[in-house]
This record gives C-alpha cells, structure tokens and sequence, in this order.
C-alpha cells in the first residue's frame, strides 16, 4: 500500500468518525486520561487496540523490540514517569508475544549492534533460568519459556520502579502474553501492586 493510500484512507477514517461521533475529535484535543500504560513489544502483527477492544484516548502506549523496561533507558523511564505523575494510569499491562524476533535473537546471541545490547537483559533472563530452559524438549517451547520469564522481569522492573513506587494513587501491573496462532492474550498472574488502597 503506497502512502497516498494511506493518507486518503486516513482522510476517510477522519470524515467518519466525525459522522458518528462529532465531538471526538474536539474532545481528544482537550487531552487524554487512559486508565491503562500498555508497554509492547514493537511487531507489526500485534495491536493493543485490536486485540483488548480498547479505543483511542483509553490506553498509552509504549513499544520496542521485545517491551523491555531496562532501568537505564531513558526512553522507557520517561513513559512510565509520565504515564504515572501526568496521566495517572491505574493498570500497567507488560504484554510480550509468542514468535519474538527479539527474544529469537537473545536465545541464538546472533545480532549485531545496537540491538545486542538492547536485548542483553533478555539475554541474563536466560542464563538466570537455566535449569528450567533444559527441560523443554523443542527450541519452541524454550522460546515461549523465555517470552514469558521476559515478560515477568519486566514486571518485576517496574515493580522496583522510583516513579512505581512513589505513585501518589493506586497501581497495578499485570504480564501478558499474546499468540500470534490464535490472536489470544493469556495472564502469567504476575500482578504487582502499589502499597495504597
């Protein structure tokens, strides 16, 4: 699809959506209050609209390779400082996927800078959980392992997070994972909380 077809598609999405609902756009204009921080990873075929039902101005969203929350990236700090003190977000939803290309390079050590150090963390999540990787039988099923044991480090980032820790009002954080064969979302019941009620 060239991009004149997407900006006339856009064009058409824009005209409809003032039909149906006219106020919309006035209203995200005012400004957004999403109850929900989705942190993703940034693969094409995974969308947090699409798959939760939610609309646009109800989740904050924030993607890269793999939804890593590395303590040292300024990228993702930010995200998690604003959604918390600005946006007030009540749920912090860490959702991996099956079929990871960021989790695949972590596992074969394959890739070349920037992105071998981006997935480094991903890279000690493997060799923390050793024992537990050698009792699957197929690569699939360790890389599934791996996605999942990712997905619950970065809860547990979060969870120790300053901004986390500091909120003024209630958090949750909750770790998802998302198959591509079946466009389904499962828990991992990680669920982390704020002290507050």
């Amino acid at each position: 699809m060239g991009l004149d077809k997407l900006l006339r598609y856009n064009r058409e999405w824009a005209e409809r959506m003032t039909l149906e609902k006219p106020e919309i756009f006035r209203s995200h204009a005012k400004g957004q209050r999403p109850k929900y921080l989705w942190i993703g990873c940034a693969d094409s075929r995974v969308s947090p609209y699409e798959s939760t039902g939610l609309k646009i101005g109800e989740i904050f969203v924030h993607r890269n390779i793999a939804n890593l929350v590395p303590e040292n990236d300024n990228n993702s700090q930010s995200v998690l400082q604003f959604a918390i003190e600005d946006l007030k977000v009540s749920h912090i939803i860490v959702c991996g996927h099956y079929g990871c290309g960021g989790v695949l390079t972590a596992y074969q050590g394959s890739a070349k800078e920037p992105v071998t150090s981006w997935v480094s963390g991903i890279k000690t999540v493997i060799d923390r959980h050793q024992k537990e990787l050698a009792l699957m039988k197929t690569t699939i099923e360790k890389l599934n392992l791996i996605t999942k044991l990712n997905v619950i480090q970065q809860v547990n980032n979060i969870s120790q997070n300053k901004f986390f820790l500091n909120s003024e009002h209630k958090i949750t954080i909750d770790g998802w994972v998302y198959d591509l064969k079946t466009g389904r979302i499962g828990d991992l019941e990680v669920t982390k909380q704020t002290g507050l009620d």
